[in-house]
């Protein structure tokens, strides 16, 4: 386990060759891109992985503005995640879907932060890539399952009688889809602000060298 203390780093991910997004199954096509418009970023992460705090403090550190989804969800749909949830976990990944193309359809620059379950869907996996940078905040479950313990926020996923097991189960089977959308893998076990800072990094464009 990684100590609090220790600054996060960034962590290789496997070669993979993609196909280039033509748009299609997107539902619409991507707004045309201006040439000086940031391109998004997209946290991705499992629940507890600290994907909310460090989108405010990069947004703040990048002078962008930032959303999280779960939170526009609510308020476009008028009801709490759990509430949406009751009504069938399909139900709450069409209304995810939706919220997550709104928010990348035209290129701002935001900070997105995703729900941990966003890349269980296909097309939300290809709107991230088209459409954002995604960056996947890394964090081993047991560090994961100690934040969720100190975490009033009601998670349905993992309202089970051994949370340990149902957490493992979704990292079991998410986070070979993390891997699958994420440009950058960042270990988020650290302070939040060293996780931010780390980000900013991976993300700032190369300086030219002087001839």
């Amino acid at each position: 386990m990684s100590s609090p203390d220790a600054a996060p780093t960034a962590l290789p991910l496997p070669r993979k060759r993609r196909r280039a997004s033509t748009g299609a199954g997107l539902g619409r096509a991507a707004a045309p891109k201006p040439a000086d418009a940031p391109t998004p970023i997209s946290l991705v992460g499992l629940p507890g992985s600290g994907k909310s705090t460090v989108a405010q403090l990069l947004a703040q550190l990048l002078q962008r503005r930032w959303v999280d989804l779960d939170d526009r969800i609510e308020l476009v749909s008028g009801r709490s995640i759990p509430e949406l949830f009751a009504e069938g976990e399909d139900r709450f990944r069409t209304v995810e879907t939706e919220v997550l193309r709104g928010v990348l359809a035209v290129p701002t620059g935001v900070v997105v932060a995703t729900g941990g379950g966003i890349v269980t869907i296909g097309r939300n996996r290809e709107v991230l890539t088209a459409r954002s940078t995604v960056v996947w905040l890394d964090v081993p479950v047991e560090v994961l399952l100690d934040r969720l313990r100190a975490d009033a926020t009601e998670r349905p996923l993992l309202d089970d009688d051994d949370p340990a097991a149902a957490l493992a189960g979704l990292a079991l089977v998410r986070r070979p889809l993390y891997e699958e959308v994420a440009a950058h893998r960042v270990d988020a076990s650290g302070d939040p602000e060293q996780v931010a800072n780390a980000v900013e990094r991976l993300l700032a464009p190369p300086v030219a060298s002087t001839p």
